[in-house]
């Protein structure tokens, strides 16, 4: 064992410096404490903040989804596979900006009083 010097023994024996050595060691403990619980708060604001965002990019997932299903019909559907061929002709016959765009585009203009409506809007 080793000996203890005769300063040591006296502070070891003093009852007023281990008190206020304990008060010390309560007071750092406290402010430790107290650190914890501050850290322990800012992590549950953190989290909570986290599953907030995590429910609304669920939510924006789930519609998403919703409308690239929407979406995906509508490509398949009969009506835009005919509408499409219908575009995809007229864009051989006529390509736009061309001049037999720009006769059709009159004639339709003289033929149909309401294709003039729609070029003004």
């Amino acid at each position: 064992m080793s000996k203890k010097s005769s300063d040591e023994q006296h502070i070891d024996s003093d009852p007023e410096q281990l008190q206020r050595a304990l008060y010390q060691l309560l007071e750092q403990i406290a402010k430790r404490d107290q650190r914890i619980l501050s850290i322990s708060a800012e992590k549950t604001a953190v989290m909570q903040e986290l599953m907030e965002k995590e429910k609304i990019i669920a939510e924006r997932d789930a519609s998403l989804l919703f409308w690239q299903s929407q979406f995906r019909q509508v490509v398949d559907s009969r009506a835009w596979k005919i509408a499409s061929s219908i575009q995809n002709t007229r864009t051989l016959l006529a390509p736009p900006e061309s001049r037999r765009a720009q006769f059709i585009e009159k004639l339709l203009s003289v033929i149909s009083p309401a294709h003039r409506k729609s070029e003004k809007n």
